[in-house]
Parts: structure tokens; C-alpha cells; sequence
């Protein structure tokens, strides 16, 4: 096994937004890493934020993956 790996999608925060998407982008075949500063099941409060061009980024990526 190598010491590096790739990832089409590096989500930051495993909360509410981030664990839903990291789900389906997993499920569509994304290979995902999830990274939180808190264990699973803490009761740190949730941002909801994408940046501006997030939605664009992922329509590219769905078509070059096409």
C-alpha cells in the first residue's frame, strides 16, 4: 500500500452538510477523505457554507467523469 493517496473530493467537517455530501459523493463513485477536528458524535454546532463556485466544480467534474 502506498504512503499518499488520491482523492477527487476532500470534505472539511463531518457534520450535518459535510457527511451528506461526502455520502453521495462517495455513492457516485468519488473517492472521498472526510476530516473533522471532533470525534464522530460531537455536539459542535454546524456551518452551512460552500464556496461560490462549489456547484460548478462539481457539474465539471460530472462531466469529465462521463
Amino acid at each position: 500500500m502506498s504512503d499518499s493517496a488520491t482523492y477527487d473530493a476532500v470534505i472539511v467537517g463531518g457534520r450535518c452538510a459535510g457527511a451528506t455530501l461526502a455520502a453521495q459523493l462517495a455513492q457516485g463513485g468519488w473517492q472521498v477523505l472526510m476530516v473533522d477536528r471532533d470525534q464522530l458524535g460531537s455536539d459542535t454546532l454546524s456551518t452551512h457554507l460552500m464556496f461560490p463556485n462549489t456547484l460548478a466544480r462539481l457539474a465539471d467534474r460530472r462531466r469529465q467523469r462521463s
